[in-house]
């Protein structure tokens, strides 16, 4: 098992909402957002749907997880 590790934060709140565990956040210049990578296939089906722009979900929920991000990277 190899995790997925972005530096998009925008991404990472995607996949946090979407239900795939967010191990750790390495917050050097730039941070990067350490994913499980134990369900490899649903993974990629998530980042395919971010990078294809077919995202589909609550906006709120989406926003209110990347505002909880940028804040563990400003807080950290």
């Amino acid at each position: 098992m190899i995790d997925f590790k972005t530096s998009d934060t925008p991404l990472a709140a995607w996949l946090v909402v979407n239900g795939i565990k967010l191990q750790s956040i390495n917050n050097n210049n730039p941070a990067e957002f350490i994913f499980s990578g134990s369900e490899r296939e649903r993974l990629n089906d998530l980042i395919f749907q971010w990078d294809g722009g077919n995202a589909v979900g609550n906006c709120n929920s989406f926003y209110k997880t990347y505002r909880s991000l940028v804040h563990k990277l400003k807080g950290s």
